[in-house]
């Protein structure tokens, strides 16, 4: 059942249990009297202002929920369910299993630092277990799409909520990976910095991030691109020295 299933039957169930709760308050005065004959006779106008209670009830119920966030929560996490569905029937469609879908319980990748599951996935095609690795290391759906530069077609992953942008040639090969540290445009912060790198910070400068990389044993390209065989981290920092986004690529 779905997230939003799961709200409208607890707002059907509250519903039910006021209208119970409210039966059982009308009646039970003519129960203790035995007074049914005068039951009987107000039941009408008794129903009504029972009825007028329930749903005055109800609404107060509904206002007391949107005020408390309930219903923004119910509804942000539909949305997010619905983008992450959209993106396994995606990997479906590009060959990928409904078991693989599935995201691990006890989320061994978070053990694993995610420089080394970007650069797996670097260079892979669809379907292949490096690239469902990185989907899962981020746990979350993304907004995908096709675009032409230059006459050359792409597809492009879209992680919104997290920061990342995916980018496969014609061929569905991943060929460049963007994580966003600052918040740019439609993109979101990204917000697993610390399990990239031991030691990475957001706040991390390009100093900093040189004596990361040297003890991870990459090439220095210069001092913010860095080479591992074929595959390329770059740090983009703006005028303040401040950590804007890295980005994967091939050579």
């Amino acid at each position: 059942m779905d997230l939003k299933n799961k709200y409208f039957e607890r707002i059907l169930m509250i519903f039910i249990v006021t209208l119970v709760i409210t039966e059982i308050g009308i009646f039970f005065p003519y129960l203790i009297s035995m007074d049914f004959s005068g039951y009987l006779s107000n039941v009408l106008l008794i129903h009504y202002y029972g009825l007028k209670y329930i749903i005055v009830s109800f609404f107060v119920y509904l206002l007391v929920d949107f005020i408390s966030g309930g219903f923004k929560k119910h509804t942000i996490n539909y949305t997010k369910q619905r983008l992450m569905d959209k993106s396994k029937k995606h990997l479906l469609e590009l060959g990928y299993q409904q078991e693989d879908l599935k995201l691990p319980q006890e989320e061994p990748l978070s053990k694993k630092e995610g420089i080394h599951v970007f650069f797996e996935a670097l260079g892979e095609s669809n379907p292949n277990d490096n690239i469902l690795d990185a989907f899962r290391f981020l746990n979350a759906g993304f907004r995908y799409e096709k675009i032409t530069n230059s006459g050359v077609e792409s597809e492009c992953w879209r992680f919104l909520d997290t920061g990342v942008e995916f980018e496969f040639d014609a061929e569905s090969m991943l060929k460049g990976i963007i994580l966003f540290i600052k918040k740019q445009q439609d993109f979101q912060s990204y917000l697993y910095v610390k399990n990239l790198i031991l030691g990475l910070r957001e706040e991390s400068n390009s100093k900093e991030v040189e004596k990361l990389m040297v003890s991870l044993g990459l090439q220095s390209v210069d001092i913010t691109t860095y080479k591992l065989n074929n595959k390329f981290i770059v740090f983009q920092f703006d005028s303040n020295d401040e950590l804007q986004f890295i980005r994967f690529y091939l050579e």
